[in-house]
């Protein structure tokens, strides 16, 4: 069950990975129509779109399209990396080495003193 766990936090984090993908290039979508409509779009640069790729949905007009993609991106990214640390969360409970149990007195043993 330990590999099942690995096998879904790994799977989460391509699908976390891949889902900033998507929110990277539909913000840069996004940002190329609202350049080409002449509107503003803020403070939204290439650098920013890159490193922080939900901020595309602030904007509006035609660009809106685009920007409800890259929601969806980022709800599917939450969602990734939450499914991530519950694997890991598994993973860890099924691989974790317990320490051996103390072996009970034998009966009629006098108990040890540890004072």
């Amino acid at each position: 069950m330990a590999v099942v766990a690995l096998i879904v936090l790994f799977l989460a984090l391509a699908s976390a990975v891949a889902s900033w993908g998507v929110a990277v290039t539909e913000g840069l979508k996004a940002k190329g129509a609202a350049e080409a409509a002449g509107g503003s779009h803020g403070s939204v640069s290439m650098a920013h779109l890159v490193l922080w790729p939900f901020a595309a949905r602030l904007l509006s007009g035609p660009a809106a399209d685009p920007a409800r993609r890259v929601g969806k991106a980022q709800v599917a990214f939450i969602a990734a990396l939450m499914i991530a640390v519950a694997a890991v969360s598994v993973y860890t409970n099924l691989s974790a080495v317990r320490p051996p149990s103390a072996a009970p007195a034998a009966p009629g043993a006098a108990p040890s003193s540890k004072s």
